[in-house]
């Protein structure tokens, strides 16, 4: 994936905190549904959240644009653009700063402990000096609470009638309630 995002210039938006599959009976998570979109496009991304359970394993990745760039507030999350790191600056830095002749004066493992410390030093000092964090718009939005209730509940009588697949009022029930989710989400 990392090859796939480099080579187009993608970004990832999804904040890697908060999962997108929850798996209701055993309480499993994972962050399975990704927002990529090209660095262009990510300058207009106002949101980017995970929303309500809408009635699937999967939770719902939201991303809103803006097409007009007038975004008031400005962003505060910051990302690092990988494909776009200047590697001879990289290289530079590494070579200002971490001396030629590494040898230990006594190769205790202390000393060469301590100089692989100071080394992954320059290394992400270098790496953060030549792929700068670029600002990105912060999360937001979420669905409002009646239509949240009203898809839980929806879900909550499918499952009993997977359980009851006998019992015709309950189906009866869980259609008429997923007709009016459907609906209600539309608006």
């Amino acid at each position: 994936m990392f090859n796939v995002m480099e080579n187009h210039d993608l970004v990832y938006l999804n904040d890697p905190n908060l999962p997108t599959f929850h798996r209701v009976n055993s309480g499993y998570t994972n962050l399975l549904d990704f927002a990529f979109t090209t660095t262009q496009i990510a300058k207009t991304a106002t949101d980017c959240m995970v929303g309500e359970c809408v009635g699937s394993d999967h939770l719902p990745v939201v991303l809103r644009l803006n097409n007009h760039n007038n975004i008031k507030n400005f962003p505060i999350r910051k990302t690092r653009l990988v494909g776009k790191t200047n590697w001879q600056k990289y290289t530079t830095e590494i070579l200002n700063h971490i001396p030629n002749d590494m040898e230990p004066q006594n190769k205790n493992i202390n000393t060469i402990d301590s100089q692989i410390h100071d080394i992954e030093k320059v290394m992400i000092s270098a790496f953060h000096k030549s792929c700068p964090e670029k600002p990105m718009r912060p999360l937001a939005s979420t669905l409002n609470k009646e239509t949240v209730a009203l898809i839980k509940r929806k879900r909550k009588l499918r499952r009993v009638c997977q359980r009851n697949q006998q019992d015709t009022e309950l189906k009866t029930a869980y259609y008429s309630l997923k007709t009016s989710s459907q609906s209600y989400k539309t608006r």
